[in-house]
């Protein structure tokens, strides 16, 4: 069986309303029509039953049509046409049904031809034997042919929705337009308006709306009932007029898609996302500079509420008047196309204005991102000029230049001749930047082309490449159509010069404060001076016989200056330096060179690893002479006091260590007991430490202890770099401490067997300083007791540490010894002497006992004192001749302060050896001069 539905639609944008819009209308007239319309779909129904009942034929036993309401002013909206077709007889032959359907009604309307595509058919209880065969749109009339695949006789229930496309642009109000559906005999029609909404936008189900709209209806829903969907503001209410900043995205009723009251919209962002102003070369020259060469000029904007409202254009002077009469070549607004066009009249612009053009919605959409501004200079120049950022350059420099009077869009060649430029590449005299489209070699001379953007087009020379003299640079007209990547000479002809500016480049200048003089193999130093401006980068090189060598990497060049901190420049690992040649004393000449000039440079612009003197010469450059000298230790302080150490007290030991991290303190017992202890070497090259231990990590019997401050030699190893035959490596020197003091040796089979790994190895350039002291109880005693009248001094010698030791003395037995008092000092030196004085005011005379304490041992002397001891002593003066007149004395200077005595050198040698032991930083090893040196050693 086929069945067809016949019909025909004209118009565009009909608005759905299966149901009629539900909005509430406070006008009468919206009332009135309301009532008026209701009574009229109550009558169409009951028409369309009647003309149903008299005209069924018996293969169809009812059909049903209904159509939706459509709204005037839309260019493209769609009307919904149902019809259902109950109890269609099947046919055992492949016959064709046609549905007809009279569209006739919507004449008034522009409409689109309907195509299968705009037709749906739904079979009810026979799923899938149904389908659309055909459709043909002959005007008013529009015929649907529905085939039955089975053709088995079955009867048919179904319905088919045929979507109509209408423009009712400029369409009137209509009641009650009719549609007529005929099928087998069976027909039905359905009334729809055709609606005006006075001053409002008829929203139905599925439309877009925007931030700051009003006047809105909604078709059948009030905006209070759609609900946010979704994301952090689910179910907030639409507001109604709409908020600007009401939160964007869909809203709904809450029915679910599948009610047919369901409704949903979409809250949008206005925007306009673009704004042209293109002349009549099609350059864009918004907020730039359009000649009066120009006639008109287009304004082309994108923008996306074209359904909402109209957009505006407005143009203001610069005084701010509204010029957009005088200057907008036919309508100021535009309406329903996403791409606006206005045209501007450039011959009523005034030369060496700024106008302003603004476009923005005509209505409430005038905010935020749905307004646009852009500046726009009118120039009556048409001479195209270079004019360059300064005169003068230091080579290096980079120099802007700037091509005004042009024509927005124009392509300008800019040429330097070869002849100026040292590098192979004439290209590289310009660089690829600003408004350059591209640099090219043309003919041999360099060649920048320059597009005009914003009234002017910039670019820059690098002047690095450049001769040091005056460098023409040329400005020609432009190129027109041509193609700046294959343009050629003939672009460049004399009569087509149109500015030309001289750049005078001159040599820069570099300078290095630091290193300079002598340098100690393995120190940190710093490595700055100044540069010119144009020197972006320098580099380091060095230079011993032959040729120059690289010593460093670029080193970057900020504000005219440049600095790198705590660099060993003896040392090639380090990540800055590039060769080792300054870890060898002698005397070497540094250059410090700009990294950048040709002459010390390779093709792709990297450092030369290997330059000729006359390379360095011919580069910006200065030279210098820097001495290296080795690695050295000095010993400036060890706390051995009275030539002993108390087992009670720790040692000090400062001094300075060039070139190194760290030094060994280390300890020889009497026994063959070895400790080792290291000290760090601040960035000064000085290291200290007050609280060393001896015998904090093995043990050290009381007796004559040889001490030994070492370190490496220049070369960074212990010894040879080996012990016992592997390499000296931190664990295998600890290895070697724990074998010595496990071995039963003796002091001088330790010293030896140290010094044979260290600063007696082979080839071995290690340095280390050895003293000697007994290592014994903490000792402090009284030797000599004076008793005056300005009090009792008390004298004696310690062993004790003067940083962590006080000694007490006191009066403990006499006649008056409470009144002596208490005393404490803690000055002495390292031979130990000491001295308090005690109160002798109230003394008596008589013998007296005396007490001294430092905290682990004491003293006592007993001494008498007598009346003549406690008398003051006065001279009785003899009687002398009356002087006789003389000169009066002259003056003489009062005596100069004699400086406190320096703190003595512990016993023992303080000048660095090559043959005593030592080790690395954590490790030290050392050892003795030998046996003379145990010979010579002091006693208490």
């Amino acid at each position: 069986m086929a069945i067809a539905v016949r019909g025909y639609h004209r118009g565009k944008s009909l608005s759905p309303s299966d149901t009629k819009y539900d909005t509430t209308m406070t006008e009468s007239n919206y009332k009135v029509r309301s009532l008026f319309l209701a009574a009229l779909m109550v009558f169409g129904i009951f028409a369309g039953t009647v003309a149903i009942t008299g005209t069924a034929a018996a293969n169809v036993s009812d059909l049903g049509l209904s159509a939706e309401d459509v709204q005037t002013g839309q260019s493209s909206a769609t009307q919904t046409v149902t019809i259902d077709v109950n109890d269609a007889d099947g046919d055992d032959s492949d016959a064709s049904n046609i549905i007809n359907l009279d569209v006739s009604a919507a004449s008034s309307l522009k409409s689109e031809a309907v195509t299968d595509s705009d037709v749906e058919i739904t079979d009810s209880n026979q799923g899938g034997d149904l389908s659309v065969d055909d459709v043909t749109d002959n005007g008013d009339n529009i015929d649907i042919t529905v085939d039955d695949s089975n053709a088995d006789g079955s009867n048919h229930d179904y319905t088919v929705e045929v979507t109509l496309t209408h423009d009712t642009t400029g369409a009137g109000e209509v009641t009650d337009a009719s549609y007529t559906a005929t099928v087998d005999g069976a027909s039905a029609s359905a009334t729809f308006d055709i609606t005006v909404v006075d001053g409002k936008r008829l929203i139905q189900s599925g439309d877009s709306i925007f931030q700051g709209e009003s006047d809105l209806v909604y078709d059948g829903v009030q905006p209070e009932e759609l609900e946010r969907t979704a994301g952090s503001d689910e179910g907030l209410p639409l507001e109604d007029p709409i908020p600007t900043n009401q939160p964007t995205g869909s809203y709904d009723n809450g029915l679910g898609t599948e009610d047919a009251d369901y409704f949903t919209t979409t809250v949008q962002t206005p925007r306009i996302t673009d704004l042209e102003i293109l002349n009549q070369g099609g350059a864009d020259v918004a907020d730039g500079t359009i000649s009066t060469n120009n006639e008109e000029a287009d304004v082309n904007v994108d923008w996306n509420f074209e359904n909402a409202e109209s957009l505006s254009i407005t143009v203001e002077d610069e005084s701010g008047l509204d010029v957009t009469n005088a200057v907008v070549d036919g309508d100021d607004t535009a309406a329903s196309d996403t791409n606006t066009e206005f045209v501007l009249d450039v011959d009523a612009l005034d030369s060496g204005e700024e106008y302003t053009v603004i476009v923005e919605g005509n209505d409430d959409l005038d905010f935020g991102e749905a307004t646009r501004s852009a500046t726009l200079n009118v120039s009556s120049d048409d001479t195209a000029t270079l004019t360059l950022d300064q005169d003068e350059a230091t080579r290096g420099e980079d120099v802007g230049y700037e091509i005004t009077g042009a024509d927005e869009g124009d392509i300008h060649p800019v040429v330097i001749e070869n002849s100026d430029i040292t590098a192979d590449d004439v290209e590289t005299a310009f660089r690829n930047v600003g408004d350059t489209v591209t640099v090219r070699n043309v003919d041999d001379d360099a060649v920048a082309f320059v597009e005009i953007d914003g009234g002017a087009g910039v670019g820059q020379i690098e002047t690095g490449v450049l001769d040091e003299s005056s460098i023409d640079v040329t400005l020609y007209s432009d190129i027109g159509d041509a193609d700046p990547e294959t343009a050629g000479a003939e672009y460049l002809d004399s009569e087509d010069e149109a500015d030309e500016q001289t750049l005078e480049v001159t040599e820069g200048a570099v300078e290095l404060t630091s290193p300079s003089g002598s340098y100690v193999i393995g120190t940190e130093t710093d490595i700055n001076g100044t540069a010119t401006e144009g020197v972006e980068d320098v580099a380091l090189y060095v230079r011993d016989e032959g040729d120059y060598k690289q010593l460093t990497k670029t080193i970057n060049v900020d504000d005219e200056s440049f600095e790198e901190e705590d660099i060993v420049i003896s040392d090639d690992t380090e990540d800055l330096i590039e060769d080792d040649t300054l870890s060898l004393p002698g005397t070497y000449r540094i250059a410090i060179v700009d990294a950048d000039d040709p002459e010390i440079t390779d093709d792709d612009g990297n450092l030369l690893e290997t330059a000729g003197t006359s390379d360095i010469s011919s580069a910006v450059n200065t030279q210098y002479s820097l001495r290296v000298v080795d690695t050295n230790l000095s010993v400036d302080y060890v706390s051995i006091i009275n030539g002993q150490v108390a087992d009670v007290d720790n040692l000090e030991v400062r001094g300075v260590a060039p070139g190194q991290s760290d030094v060994s303190v280390s300890f020889y017992g009497p026994r063959g007991g070895y400790d080792v202890h290291s000290v760090s070497v601040d960035s000064n090259s000085e290291f200290e430490d007050d609280s060393i231990a001896i015998g904090g990590n093995y043990d050290i019997s009381q007796g004559e202890v040889v001490m030994s401050v070492y370190s490496q030699g220049r070369d960074g190893v212990v010894g040879n770099g080996q012990i016992n035959g592997e390499t000296a490596t931190e664990e295998a020197q600890q290895d070697f401490i724990e074998q010595i003091n496990e071995d039963s040796l003796t002091q001088q089979q330790v010293l030896d067997r140290v010094a044979s790994e260290t600063t007696e190895d082979t080839g071995s350039d290690d340095i280390a300083v050895t003293y000697q002291f007994r290592y014994t109880d903490a000792q402090t005693s009284i030797d000599n007791v004076d008793v005056s009248p300005d009090g009792v001094t008390i004298e004696g010698v310690t062993n004790r540490q003067p940083d962590d030791t006080d000694i007490t003395v006191e009066g403990v037995d006499g006649p008056a010894a409470a009144s002596m008092g208490i005393e404490s000092t803690d000055e002495w030196g390292t031979d130990g002497q000491w001295n308090v004085t005690l109160n002798a005011d109230d003394l008596e005379p008589g013998n007296y006992t005396v007490e001294s304490d430092d905290g682990d041992s004491t003293d006592i002397a007993t001494f008498q004192v007598t009346e003549e001891d406690l008398t003051e002593v006065t001279e009785t003066p003899m009687e002398t001749e009356a002087p006789t007149e003389t000169e009066a004395p002259t003056e003489t200077e009062a005596p100069t302060e004699t400086e406190a005595p320096a703190e003595t050198e512990a016993p023992g040698t303080d000048t660095p050896s090559e043959d005593q032991p030592g080790f690395t930083a954590l490790i030290a090893l050392v050892a003795l001069l030998g046996a003379a040196l145990l010979a010579a050693r002091r006693r208490d």
